[in-house]
């Protein structure tokens, strides 16, 4: 989990400004989604955690993390700023975003 969290705050630092509260990260395996095969990571909004902010993210251990810790900081993003998680609007522009900070 350290590295997860480390994985955030990197990301959180250069993309975002250090803008995002630290959610509960945690590392999930393909038993919490039995149907879905293409799940590799998520972001839960509302739920209580004894941790710091009342999000979570949620990584597949098999996902490759950089790219999903970006996805679901800007549905984290989304959520702290307009109340909404989507992939339209916002979410393409800070994909654009992510894309010349981390893969140019």
């Amino acid at each position: 989990m350290k590295r997860l969290n480390a994985l955030f705050n990197f990301v959180n630092d250069r993309l975002f400004g250090s803008e995002l509260d630290m959610p509960y990260i945690m590392v999930f395996d393909d038993d919490l989604f039995d149907d879905q095969d293409s799940i590799h990571g998520y972001q839960v909004d509302g739920l209580c955690f004894p941790h710091e902010g009342d999000y979570v993210i949620a990584i597949h251990k098999d996902a490759k993390k950089l790219d999903i810790m970006i996805h679901e900081m800007i549905h984290l993003w989304q959520m702290q700023n307009h109340k909404y998680a989507g992939h339209e609007g916002w979410f393409r522009v800070w994909c654009d975003k992510a894309y010349e900070e981390f893969y140019r």
